[in-house]
């Protein structure tokens, strides 16, 4: 578990947006004010741009 925590934030830090993606969950739900309420697929779509 620690090595999949380190692996998404150093993609973070490299602002490496296709590998932080790969350990998003499929059945993710992303909110803020700018996009409002995305999940799944949406979320991966939008997280890799």
């Amino acid at each position: 578990m620690n090595l999949t925590i380190e692996n998404f934030y150093s993609a973070f830090k490299n602002k490496d947006a296709v590998s932080m993606v790969a350990y998003y969950h499929d059945d993710i739900i992303f909110e803020d004010a700018a996009f409002g309420i995305l999940k799944g697929e949406h979320v991966k779509i939008c997280g890799a741009c």
